[in-house]
């Protein structure tokens, strides 16, 4: 059994329950993962404190434990004059949008839903809001880090995750 001072490396792939996939991680480097440090889902994380290298398992997360229910009230209207060229968002797809400067100073990602002459609808939940996934996990390496090799780690995972929602908005 691991410590809370461990990382794995693994490759995974993220499913919905239907079997649609959401995300293979397997084409590229390998994912390091702080363990304990809530970087990945719960049961994620725990199964990951027990499994040895080259071990593969699925483990089903329920929405309520991964990024929660879909809340309609973070469906939001905006007026057409906060951007330029509103007939440009992309309907259907994913755009980073700040909103208001004092609540929100990190840009987050945002479903352009619809657009008119006065307004546009964002959808600012997760895509996987509200569904259960199943996560498909290798472990393909192990290793102990101190507090600073931790937080780089964490910073590569923030790193990581912000590229993905990047390259899946089509920016």
């Amino acid at each position: 059994m691991r410590d809370f001072d461990s990382w794995v490396s693994i490759n995974y792939i993220t499913k919905l329950e239907d079997g649609t996939i959401f995300d293979d991680h397997c084409a590229v480097e390998p994912l390091t993962v702080p363990l304990g440090a809530r970087s990945v889902p719960k049961r994620i994380d725990e199964a990951l404190f027990e499994m040895e290298v080259g071990e593969e398992r699925e483990i089903a997360v329920p929405a309520l434990e991964h990024f929660g229910p879909y809340r309609e009230e973070a469906v939001i209207q905006v007026p057409v004059t906060l951007v330029p060229n509103p007939e440009l968002l992309p309907i259907g797809d994913y755009i980073m949008w700040q909103g208001e400067v004092k609540k929100n100073l990190d840009p987050v990602m945002a479903k352009v839903v619809s657009v008119d002459d006065y307004r546009f609808t964002l959808d600012l939940n997760h895509p996987l809001a509200g569904k259960d996934t199943v996560f498909w996990v290798k472990v393909v390496g192990e290793g102990k880090g101190s507090v600073a090799e931790i937080d780089e780690a964490l910073a590569d995972l923030k790193r990581k995750i912000d590229e993905q929602i990047t390259s899946e908005s089509g920016e």
